[in-house]
């Protein structure tokens, strides 16, 4: 929350967020960039898209079952004749589905969008979010088709069909209704669990850092691509190793006093032993400590070349 304060208080723009350090980053990526940058996430966003295919189908389905369930339970002429039909139960049970259906399509759209945010810990409380409700479709999925696809609702269901001579042959439709509720169920739980076990995976395994290449990274820090850094966790590059740069000519250690001389050992110039000690101090480079050791090591080296 507070983030966002300070995003509409300095005038940024609403798809950039400032961090704790000042610095702004982008609040959302592309789908495209967030392919680029992991392959995981890219399929992660596959499968989503396929199951908002999935839970739209399921609605409009259910939506036509809800339609027509309830146009025979207020038809007066066949409650007559069927008296005691559960038609007007089923039709609820039937809304109640699609409801639930409604409800796992907007949380699938919101798990898509925070997947393309930088910030892990949104996709972290969308995702758990999400599990929650997927472990729970799979029995209230269950009980609602058992209700619905009961023997007895079987038997009402196709007595209607029947009086109102809705189809030629009211058993062969019913059992095409059976598999047409069945199958999606399955196929759209199957869904919901890949996508939740997806997201999850990727949401524990990436950095915590911004999703961004190190190109970026670089820019937004203003980080001069010729310095090579430590193994320090704020380097573009953790993993690469310093590569040893030797001193210059007429140097040595020696010609330092003790409150001067690097505390290092290394056999790294003294520029890059200062940005090797400094830099996790937060000290930026070119600063003005940094330009003050510059004209110390000038001042010695120009006493070593008059000797």
């Amino acid at each position: 929350m507070s983030a966002l304060l300070k995003r509409f208080k300095a005038g940024s723009s609403p798809t950039r967020l400032l961090t704790g350090s000042g610095k702004s980053e982008p609040a959302f990526l592309s789908p495209w960039a967030l392919w680029q940058h992991s392959f995981l996430a890219g399929s992660t966003l596959i499968v989503g898209a396929a199951v908002i295919v999935l839970d739209v189908s399921c609605i409009i389905c259910l939506s036509y079952a809800y339609g027509y369930t309830h146009s025979l339970s207020l038809d007066t002429e066949l409650v007559q004749k069927l008296p005691g039909s559960p038609l007007r139960g089923l039709a609820s049970s039937i809304l109640a589905t699609a409801f639930w259906y409604g409800m796992q399509l907007c949380l699938t759209m919101d798990m898509c969008l925070a997947l393309c945010t930088t910030s892990r810990e949104l996709q972290e409380g969308s995702v758990y979010a999400y599990g929650v409700v997927s472990v729970w479709q799979i029995p209230l999925m269950a009980v609602c088709l058992s209700f619905e696809l009961s023997n007895e609702n079987k038997t009402w269901i196709i007595s209607a069909c029947e009086l109102t001579s809705f189809r030629p042959s009211c058993t062969d439709w019913w059992n095409s209704v059976r598999a047409a509720a069945i199958a999606p169920t399955i196929i759209a739980s199957l869904f919901h669990a890949t996508f939740f076990l997806f997201a999850f995976i990727f949401c524990r395994t990436r950095s915590a850092k911004s999703l961004r290449p190190p190109k970026e990274h670089r820019k937004l820090h203003k980080v001069p691509d010729d310095i090579q850094y430590p193994y320090d966790h704020r380097g573009p590059n953790p993993n690469k190793p310093i590569k040893p740069v030797p001193p210059p000519a007429g140097y040595s250690d020696s010609d330092l006093d003790d409150e001067e001389r690097p505390p290092s050992t290394s056999v790294l110039s003294s520029r890059w032993r200062w940005t090797s000690r400094n830099w996790a101090r937060g000290v930026e480079p070119n600063g003005p400590e940094q330009k003050q050791w510059e004209e110390r090591r000038e001042r010695v080296e120009e006493g070593s070349g008059e000797r």
